[in-house]
C-alpha cells in the first residue's frame, strides 16, 4: 500500500464510505510492515526510524544519522535497512576519528563513505 492509498483510505472514512472499524483494520495493515522492519533491526546497526513530515532519518548506534529515501536502493540508509549495518568497518573508523566533533559533513561522489 503506497501514501496515495493511505490519504484515499483515510478521506474514504471522512466522508463515511469507510467505517472506522475497517479504516483501522486496513490502516493497521501498513502498521504490520512497520513491524516486520523493526523485528528486522534488532542486533543491527541501526538504533532508531525517525519519521517526520520533513523525511524519515536513520540513527545509528555511533550516533550518525541517514536521510532514508527507500526508493534509493543504493543509498546508504537503504543498504544499512536491507543488511543491518553499512560498511561497518569504516563508520567504526569514522566515528572513532570524529568523536570529539559536532558536526562531521562526508562531501563525496555518493559512493562509500
Amino acid at each position: 500500500m503506497d501514501v496515495r492509498s493511505l490519504i484515499e483510505l483515510r478521506r474514504a472514512h471522512e466522508l463515511g464510505r469507510l467505517d472506522r472499524y475497517d479504516f483501522r483494520k486496513r490502516f493497521a495493515e501498513v502498521s504490520d510492515n512497520l513491524d516486520v522492519v523493526r523485528a528486522s533491526l534488532e542486533g543491527s546497526q541501526i538504533k532508531s526510524i525517525e519519521m517526520t513530515l520533513d523525511g524519515i532519518v536513520l540513527g545509528l548506534h555511533s550516533g550518525v544519522r541517514l536521510e532514508w529515501q527507500p526508493k534509493d536502493i543504493g543509498s546508504a540508509a537503504t543498504v544499512a535497512i536491507y543488511h543491518g549495518a553499512y560498511e561497518l568497518q569504516e563508520t567504526q573508523l569514522l566515528s572513532a576519528l570524529a568523536e570529539d566533533q559536532q558536526v562531521v559533513v562526508d562531501i563525496g561522489t555518493n559512493v562509500g563513505w
